[in-house]
């Protein structure tokens, strides 16, 4: 009884702190947005915005390794207790990466690869410092990524994944109020990148000085082995490919953009997929702390367990994200039109669209999620990359035309078959019984998209809210809020 209130207790200082953490990442996409298009205008903020999309992508490169020995270090420290030569490889294994990371980096700043990514011509790069710029952004990136994805992921074994939370929050303010700051004082991205890199190197000293005490029991006696190392970068491939392609969808889709349709496109989709994406970002909150116990559960074989979670997930992520989505809807082109100052136009039916697709992500991600943290890498690739690759067809498909509208269109159509492989996975791995248990929060997930495809074609809001009161009344009065039937049959 009192470990499982300590447990509750635990969840909810997670909880508490993811909270903070999505609070942030709200005010960082909502509020930087107009502190650019007012600072340095449409055209740099195009530009800065490509840039970290390729950032995001070269980052890609070292994620693999660095989910892979997290997963490794956090599921043998329950039945091990020398983790000395998990570590060594791990960090033999980042010195490698990071150095490639910052090889391809060094590569895609010339200015002649940044005219081909950006679609600028070359007398802009050159006069925007564009390279050096790049090179600073990348070099704060990859630091802040080895921080938070191998050294505070060390207290998830300890039980303290609220203080990594915490730390992540800290961080991701100190990074959002250096750059408003910047933005603000300079109007110069050459100087907005070199506050950002000093800014966040003096947290990452100032962090890693108080957290030192606690995590110095997993460093006692390490020895690099570099032939380890290059073992857990093999091991590690499927999950390497894995996040590449993910990445190429999640963050690269700006990049085609450029090239499918223009630059400027790029500000409308990526504030368009951010006002959407804000709900998915308050899923993680709930997602993230409930990884440990999914680790745990997958370790004893507790396949009970690890649907239990997802379950509880989708009860607590549904919900709000259908309000949220039916309360904008009124008001959401006077708003964005406020949020950007005018300066981008909205497309009504490309926000219906790409917040249709938050749906299937939010359906979909605490699953990838699970299979992320146990290394059930090769499934991840054939569901990454069909959505990478059906998204990109279609997105190529309707910029032939030059329709914004069709590259929601392809990111809807990406969501939607991804989340019906990863149930196919489910029905492969676990059988019939556990795969009945989450089919049916996927069928809720269609009935709300036709009614809200219904919705663009009547265009009558009054419907529209009466057919999701029924849905969900369907779901409470059935099965959304009760699992003894699925329980009972299993």
């Amino acid at each position: 009884m009192l470990k499982k209130i300590e447990s509750k207790i635990r969840h909810f200082d997670s909880f508490k702190w993811g909270f903070v953490l999505v609070f942030v990442n709200i005010i960082k996409q909502i509020v930087l947005v107009p502190f650019f298009l007012s600072g340095v205008g449409k055209e740099q903020y195009s530009l800065w915005l490509i840039f970290a999309s390729v950032i995001f992508l070269i980052r890609a490169i070292n994620l693999g390794q660095l989910n892979y020995s997290s997963n490794v270090i956090n599921i043998n420290y329950h039945s091990k207790s020398d983790l000395r030569d998990e570590i060594g490889a791990s960090l033999g294994s980042n010195f490698i990466l990071i150095g490639l990371q910052l090889l391809v980096g060094c590569v895609i700043s010339m200015p002649f690869f940044l005219t081909k990514i950006t679609g600028f011509n070359l007398d802009k790069i050159l006069e925007l410092n564009s390279s050096l710029v790049f090179m600073l952004l990348l070099f704060t990136r990859i630091a802040h990524q080895f921080f938070s994805l191998f050294y505070l992921r060390l207290l998830e074994p300890l039980g303290k994944i609220s203080k990594k939370i915490k730390y992540d929050a800290i961080g991701e303010f100190i990074d959002i109020l250096a750059t408003m700051i910047l933005i603000f004082l300079t109007k110069n991205l050459l100087f907005v990148s070199l506050g950002i890199l000093v800014f966040n190197f003096i947290y990452f000293l100032i962090s890693y000085n108080i957290l030192k005490n606690q995590l110095k029991l997993f460093f006692v006696g390490v020895k690099i082995n570099f032939n380890k190392s290059i073992e857990v970068i093999v091991n590690s491939t499927s999950l390497l490919i894995s996040f590449i392609i993910e990445k190429l969808y999640e963050n690269g889709l700006n990049i085609f953009i450029t090239s499918f349709y223009s630059p400027l496109k790029v500000p409308l989709f990526s504030t368009t997929r951010t006002v959407s994406n804000l709900s998915i970002r308050c899923s993680l909150v709930i997602s993230e702390p409930l990884m440990p116990n999914l680790q745990k559960n997958f370790s004893n074989k507790d396949f009970e367990g690890i649907f239990e979670n997802f379950i509880y997930y989708w009860k607590i992520t549904f919900f709000p994200i259908l309000v949220v989505f039916s309360l904008l809807l009124p008001f959401i082109e006077d708003l964005y039109v406020f949020w950007t100052l005018g300066e981008i136009n909205f497309n009504y039916e490309l926000f219906v669209w790409v917040f249709l697709s938050v749906f299937f992500l939010n359906y979909s991600s605490v699953i990838s999620q699970f299979f992320r943290r146990t290394n059930y890498a090769k499934q991840l690739i054939f569901f990454n990359l069909v959505k990478t690759v059906v998204t990109l067809a279609v997105l190529y498909f309707y910029g032939i035309t030059d329709n914004i509208t069709g590259a929601g269109i392809a990111v809807f159509i990406g969501e939607f078959l991804s989340s019906c492989i990863i149930i196919s996975l489910i029905y492969r791995i676990y059988g019939r019984i556990f795969f009945l248990k989450i089919f049916k929060y996927f069928l809720m997930c269609i009935a709300f998209s036709i009614n809200s495809i219904l919705f663009l074609e009547l265009k009558n809001y009054v419907l529209f809210i009466a057919l999701n009161f029924l849905i969900i009344l369907y779901n409470v009065k059935g099965y959304f809020f009760n699992t003894k039937n699925s329980s009972s049959n299993s």
